[in-house]
C-alpha cells in the first residue's frame, strides 16, 4: 500500500517528469495509479479550456474539443452556468471536465475487460484467468490512451476559429 505522501507527490512527478513517471507507473499493479495519471494530466486541459471559455471559445461543438468530457463540461456550463460569476464558471468547468474523464474511464470497463478476457482466453492457452487482471489492463489502456487528449485537448480547432 502506497503512502499518502506518494499519492500527493505523484501529480507533480507526472507533470515534471512525464516519461520516467509513465515508465514507472506501467509497472504498478494498482488501479488507482492510471486513474490518478489521467486526472492529473486532465487538469492541463481542464484549466486551460476553462480559461478559454471565458474568452468565447465554445467546447460544446464536438469539432472544437478534445473529447466527450469537454463536451459535458461545456454543455453544462453553457446551459446552467451562464449566470454564474466567471471564477465559478472556471471552477465548475474544471470539476465537470475531471468528472467526465473519470466517468469515461469507469464506463468502458464493463465492456472492454470481459471482451479482452474472452478474446485472450480464446486465442491463448496460458493466459491469466482472473477478471481483476483484465480490469487493471483495461483501466491502464483507457487512461494511458487518453494522454494526448488530456494534454492537447484544450487547443481549439483552428478552422473553427477562422470561421471556415
Amino acid at each position: 500500500m502506497k503512502s499518502i505522501k506518494y499519492w500527493l507527490k505523484l501529480p507533480v512527478r507526472i507533470i515534471l517528469k512525464p516519461r520516467t513517471t509513465m515508465q514507472e507507473l506501467k509497472q504498478n499493479e494498482s488501479i488507482k495509479t492510471p486513474i490518478m495519471y489521467t486526472l492529473t494530466l486532465g487538469l492541463i486541459t481542464s484549466v486551460l479550456a476553462a480559461i478559454l471559455t471565458q474568452y468565447g471559445v465554445s467546447y460544446v461543438d464536438p469539432r472544437n474539443c478534445g473529447g466527450s468530457a469537454q463536451i459535458l463540461a461545456g454543455w453544462v456550463i453553457a446551459h446552467y452556468g451562464w449566470t454564474w460569476p466567471p471564477l465559478n464558471q472556471i471552477l465548475g468547468y474544471i470539476l465537470l471536465n475531471e468528472f467526465g474523464y473519470f466517468i469515461l474511464t469507469i464506463a468502458f470497463i464493463p465492456f472492454i475487460a470481459p471482451l479482452a478476457r474472452w478474446l485472450t482466453l480464446r486465442t491463448t492457452e496460458n493466459a491469466p484467468r482472473s477478471i481483476q487482471y483484465y480490469v487493471l489492463r483495461c483501466v491502464q489502456a483507457i487512461c494511458y490512451g487518453m494522454t494526448p487528449a488530456s494534454i492537447f485537448g484544450w487547443i481549439p480547432n483552428p478552422i473553427s476559429i477562422i470561421g471556415l
